[in-house]
């Protein structure tokens, strides 16, 4: 990747950018035409924007539903621009082609299938996902120079809305509602603090590098909030993924406003550890990345290398990260990094690296190392440095469908607008694609909005319509058999609920929580065999694991099973679980007598 473009150029593309029109010409009159910007322009900006800002409380899934309509909106058209770069022999676009049809390759291959290709509601990786970011690579490359200095300016200003909020979140101290901090941590319209952080980094050294004197009373206020917004995050990555694109920017561009821009950056952030000193809960990024701890990364990326060498070439599928490493996690990892599997971070790797690896093995990767090869000495300017901070995060964090689509657009908006391409196709055919994306946005978000109500009215048959519409999503079908269960119009909810907690274990057959949670509505229901044979399964997947092993215990109570509670309660007083002060006496022959005091 090459550095920035220099002043001087962004001051001449600046000049083109606002060039006086031909006179003889008919004034244009669409706002893209005052603009100087093409429909193209005008699609990536808007694109840009609401991935920065989409949020909608009432929904189920929040901003992932709303980002996923999203992606699955502009993907046909999208990829329509892939495919006709391919038949012009574009090297990249080739690539990217190539790399993204091992991916579905693997996928359909996998040895599950659904997950792999679809995925789940609310989490983030899938082939689908990864297939509809990497078409807004297609979409950015059809920007011109004038819809690039535009990209700059609404990635800028947007993240700097998305800061703002989070400030504001710090200082009134929201604790309820969908904005509440997370552990005193802003999210905004991000849901989580770190891609909150991983946005407001990126979005930093973009507004940095575009900085300039001429100008500065206006370009000074995003760099301001967005440094704040980094520190108020809490998230150590971005913290320093800031700092060193700061410095990478220094290094290449060894000017005088780059080093009072840097100066700029860099005070921000201070000034957000003061302010979250001084208002906040203490969780700031600086004072927590002098906390240390990595969280068990080095491990799980152990238990990547070690499955990759199970499937080398192929590998899992996006998305089956811990269904490839789950049966190796050793009792001390799951103490300490993976005790609760209902928020267990290791769907991801937390390393994009291994990630790669494991989801598409050594083929893919090559595939999308030689794409990322083949453009990335193309690439410059704002929208290339604000890369740097994401792809800093990927080393740490989640690929996540807040920070991939972003990414995927600015670096193809990076390189100068000087090949974009004319579809070709025939009368109308753009405008099926885009009804088709259009289509498969609002069914997903329709489907969201009826989860929503069903849930909020407890009421499951609404809830098994809206399930439709998710083509056997476990999430949804857990949630579905949860709806069962509260629902006080049914004669026989358990039997509802058993039916559905049996079809989630179909629709994810290899996560164990889904087979812990049934044995524990089997043994309410008395089917104790079954039970048992549910128990048997999620340990096959993971050994150690506390939810399995808390129902083995409640299992073993009901069978009266000495042996089998004493091997489950030593299994969990391992795991570093209360239930070890307990004893199988104890919960086989319980005291008829009142404790002492009572």
């Amino acid at each position: 990747m090459t550095g920035p473009s220099t002043d001087g150029t962004v001051a001449a593309m600046s000049e083109v950018a606002v060039a006086e029109p031909d006179r003889e010409k008919v004034a244009p009159t669409s706002f893209a035409a005052r603009h100087g910007l093409s429909s193209w322009d005008l699609t990536a900006l808007v694109i840009c924007l609401l991935l920065l800002v989409l949020f909608a409380p009432p929904l189920m899934f929040g901003g992932w539903t709303l980002r996923a309509a999203l992606l699955l909106m502009a993907a046909p058209i999208g990829l329509a621009l892939l495919v006709a770069r391919c038949r012009r022999r574009d090297l990249a676009a080739g690539l990217l082609a190539a790399s993204l049809v091992w991916t579905v390759i693997v996928a359909l291959s996998s040895g599950s299938m659904r997950s792999a290709v679809l995925g789940s509601a609310g989490r983030d990786l899938s082939a689908w996902t990864i297939v509809a970011s990497s078409a807004l690579w297609a979409v950015g490359r059809q920007l011109s120079d004038r819809g690039r200095i535009a990209l700059v300016e609404v990635y800028v200003w947007g993240a700097s809305v998305v800061g703002l909020v989070g400030a504001v979140q710090v200082l009134a101290d929201v604790r309820t509602g969908p904005l509440a901090l997370d552990s005193g941590r802003p999210s905004a319209f991000l849901t989580n603090p770190v891609y909150f952080g991983a946005v407001c980094a990126s979005a930093l050294i973009a507004a940095t590098v575009r900085w300039s004197p001429r100008s500065w009373r206006v370009q000074t206020v995003p760099v301001v909030v967005l440094g704040v917004g980094v520190s108020l995050s809490g998230s150590r990555v971005a913290l320093a993924a800031a700092g060193v694109a700061l410095v990478g920017v220094l290094l290449v561009h060894r000017s005088r406003d780059r080093l009072a821009a840097s100066v700029l950056g860099l005070g921000s952030i201070a000034a957000g550890v003061l302010l979250d000193r001084a208002v906040g809960a203490g969780r700031n990024a600086a004072d927590r990345l002098a906390e240390g701890a990595g969280g068990g990364r080095l491990t799980a990326w152990g238990y990547g290398l070690e499955a990759l060498g199970d499937r080398p070439i192929r590998g899992y599928g996006f998305g089956m990260f811990r269904p490839a490493v789950q049966h190796r996690f050793s009792v001390d990892f799951v103490r300490e990094h993976a005790a609760n599997e209902a928020s267990s971070p290791w769907f991801d790797a937390h390393n994009v690296v291994i990630g790669v690896l494991v989801a598409v093995g050594l083929v893919g990767a090559v595939l999308f190392l030689a794409w990322v090869s083949a453009w990335l000495p193309r690439v410059s300017g704002p929208l290339a440095w604000a890369l740097v901070p994401i792809v800093l995060h990927w080393m740490l964090q989640p690929v996540s469908v807040y920070t991939l689509p972003l990414a995927m657009l600015m670096f193809g908006a990076a390189a100068p607008g000087d090949d974009r391409i004319d579809l070709h196709l025939r009368r109308g055919a753009v405008g099926v694609l885009t009804a088709v994306g259009v289509v498969l946005g609002l069914t997903l978000f329709t489907a969201d909005v009826l989860l929503k109500l069903a849930a909020d009215d407890r009421n499951s048959d609404r809830a098994e319509v809206a399930a439709l519409l998710y083509l056997r999503d476990p999430i949804v079908d857990d949630l579905v058999a949860q709806i069962h269960a509260r629902d006080a119009r049914l004669a026989t909810p358990r039997t509802d609920e058993l039916e559905w907690r049996q079809r989630v274990t179909e629709d994810e057959p290899d996560r164990p929580f889904w087979w812990s949670l049934l044995a524990r509505r089997q043994i309410d229901a008395g089917q104790l065999d079954e039970a048992a044979v549910s128990i048997e399964r999620a340990l096959e997947l993971q050994p150690n694991n506390v939810q399995t092993s808390r129902a083995d215990a409640v299992l073993a109570v009901r069978l009266g099973d000495e042996d089998r509670l004493t091997a489950a309660l030593e299994q969990l007083c391992a795991l570093g679980q209360p239930e070890c002060e307990l004893t199988a006496d104890e919960l086989l022959n319980p005291s008829d007598e009142p404790p002492e005091g009572s």
